[in-house]
């Protein structure tokens, strides 16, 4: 794309403008007497040939005047166009509308529109891809998030699984919290989406007095894999307003990791993370495996507390952890 000198953004700027307002072709003397041009007609023309041999507008017949074409109106759009800033009263108007609005997505394009169409005194056109058409090249794959196959597993009908099956690579996180939630309905459910062949994982929140119990998790995990079910993450409950009867302390979801780990299978052990306050992402936590270094050997504690030397020449990890320190632990 050739660089255009402010003479030729100018006039560029101008005969968009007056296209998009009129929707007529634009002459020379329009461009000088509406927009504040200072050239001479003469002069407009041969910058508008010159944007024509570019490629940025057009003459759609011989006695008419330029129109945009669709890489003038990018340029337009990317390069020219003035964006005026919202005026704090205009921001509050539109997050009052937005606080209870729909989520359905044909009602917030509609109110969309209306929006725009206020703020710019112009009728506004909302179009949407065509899904029969538009390919998103750049999903590799779909992750759904639900509890409705533990809450409302009526609701995972033959009908909604042959749908999700056109649509591989498709993985699915469900939300069960507690080993009450297995029931031979959520069992259908589970056994309709593996079958279409979605990978199913867990995400369990720890919560104080519900499963934040050794036994109560590993009959939860236990159950899941039973229903192909793999048990993926465990969260330490977010410190949301409201949640705070729910909360354990950190260590109790390292605990309960602990008593998984060496005593069942490792398909039944999820990660236990933390999902870090101001957008910090899930944090990973574990049961700390490294009890120190001797010489070339990795001390390293199992699921028992018991110590093992694994040879590690050259090796950094234990270094900072003494032989006393390991001794009393």
């Amino acid at each position: 794309m050739l660089e255009l000198n402010n003479r030729a953004r100018k006039i560029l700027a101008a005969i968009t403008q007056e296209y998009l307002a009129t929707g007529e072709a634009v002459g020379s003397r329009t461009v000088t007497r509406r927009y504040g041009v200072d050239l001479s007609p003469a002069t407009v023309r041969n910058v508008m040939s010159d944007l024509e041999e570019m490629g940025y507008i057009r003459q759609p017949h011989a006695s008419a005047g330029r129109v945009p074409t669709d890489l003038g109106l990018r340029f337009f759009v990317d390069s020219l166009l003035k964006v005026r800033q919202l005026s704090p009263k205009e921001r509050e108007e539109l997050a009052n509308r937005y606080a209870f609005s729909s989520r359905e997505a044909d009602v917030a394009l509609r109110e969309a529109g209306k929006v725009l169409s206020e703020l710019s005194s112009h009728t506004v056109v909302l179009m949407t891809p065509r899904v029969d058409v538009d390919v998103l090249k750049h999903i590799e794959f779909v992750r759904i998030g639900t509890k409705i196959p533990a809450v409302l597993p009526m609701r995972i009908t033959r009908d909604l699984v042959k749908m999700l099956r056109k649509h591989h690579p498709l993985w699915m996180s469900v939300h069960f919290t507690h080993p009450t939630e297995i029931t031979p309905e959520t069992r259908e459910a589970a056994a309709r989406l593996a079958d279409a062949g979605i990978p199913l994982g867990s995400q369990t929140v720890l919560l104080k007095d519900i499963n934040d119990d050794a036994a109560v998790m590993r009959e939860l995990m236990h159950g899941l894999l039973t229903m192909r079910i793999k048990p993926y993450y465990l969260y330490q409950c977010d410190p949301i307003k409201g949640s705070g009867h729910f909360r354990t302390p950190v260590h109790k979801g390292i605990e309960i990791i602990q008593s998984l780990r060496g005593h069942t299978t490792g398909y039944a052990c999820p990660m236990f993370v933390v999902d870090a306050p101001g957008g910090g992402g899930k944090i990973l936590l574990a049961p700390d495996a490294i009890a120190g270094r001797e010489g070339d050997d990795l001390l390293l504690r199992n699921f028992e507390g018991k110590i093992y030397r694994y040879p590690d020449p050259g090796g950094k990890l234990g270094r900072d952890r003494t032989l006393k320190a390991v001794a009393a632990q």
